[in-house]
């Protein structure tokens, strides 16, 4: 009776539950591979955010390296902020012309958090042809209109998500002026889901900045009407030679950085020293002293 059963096979209940098993295993199988699949392309899709931020940030290092200043305004960089950075560069790539000699153009990065789970990093310009520098536009938002100009260079940042209060850019001052700025970018393509967000750090030293001169000198009354002006401790940071003028209200006076000024008569007089550096950034000292 065995010898006849085994002959007759699998019986239909024992084919069932074979086919039964198979069915778990394939599709155990096949979500395996779709959760691989999945998570293969959020891989995919990190890695495109990674390059995509990395790009935003040889970007905004490579301008920053081209901060200018102008005779007009001693602030290279006009806003720092953890959200918003301004500044002035030389234009390479003719946008500003006209009077504009100096080709001067001012350009804005900022942090579009309207969604705050999936920010936005913007890049503005503002273009001029005149000869003096315009007023940088009033408006904070991210982007604002004044600029007349927006364009994405990095998406999926989560830098504020959930409440997180992390600075895209930091700063160093040296001698009141920024001197350094660390760029901080997180990104997720979904913070809901594996893997963790990423997270890429680039630091840029501003090389080129031209910083204004510093102006100081001393005013010495040694009698009949002359005062000794020394402006010996006037200087550039940057170790340029300055151009130095003395002054008072009625007008220039002589030049150098030595001066003995016969004031013609005693009396309390006002002086004021302007030194310029070779971009003509400009800074003046003033001090009241009793001519004998």
């Amino acid at each position: 009776m065995s010898r006849l059963r085994s002959e007759a096979g699998f019986t239909l209940a024992e084919l069932m539950i074979g086919m039964l098993l198979m069915l778990i295993v394939l599709s155990a199988s096949l979500a395996t591979l779709e959760q691989f699949t999945h998570l293969g392309k959020r891989g995919e899709r990190q890695v495109d955010l990674q390059e995509q931020a990395r790009q935003a940030s040889r970007q905004i290092s490579r301008t920053l390296r081209n901060v200018a200043g102008s005779s007009e305004t001693s602030d290279v960089i006009e806003r720092a902020e953890p959200y918003d950075l301004v500044f002035k560069i030389v234009d390479e790539t003719g946008g500003s012309a006209g009077d504009n000699d100096q080709r001067l153009q001012r350009v804005r990065y900022c942090l579009d958090d309207s969604d705050p789970s999936s920010a936005v990093v913007r890049e503005q310009v503002q273009n001029w042809t005149t000869s003096t520098v315009p007023d940088m536009p009033t408006g904070t938002a991210c982007p604002d209109a004044g600029w007349g100009s927006s364009r994405v260079l990095a998406e999926k940042i989560t830098n504020v998500a959930a409440g997180a209060d992390r600075p895209v850019w930091s700063y160093r001052y040296t001698d009141g002026q920024v001197s350094a700025t660390t760029i901080e970018l997180f990104m997720d393509d979904n913070l809901a889901s594996d893997p963790a967000e990423e997270v890429l750090r680039t630091g840029v030293f501003l090389r080129n900045q031209n910083r204004p001169p510093v102006a100081s000198f001393t005013a010495t009354p040694v009698g009949a009407n002359h005062v000794l002006l020394n402006g010996s401790a006037s200087y550039d940071p940057e170790g340029h030679p300055l151009d130095i003028e003395w002054s008072v209200p009625e007008g220039t006076i002589g030049e150098g950085v030595n001066l003995d000024w016969d004031a013609r008569a005693p009396g309390a007089r006002t002086i004021t020293l302007t030194v310029s550096d070779p971009a003509e950034l400009t800074a003046s000292a003033s001090q009241t002293v009793v001519v004998e």
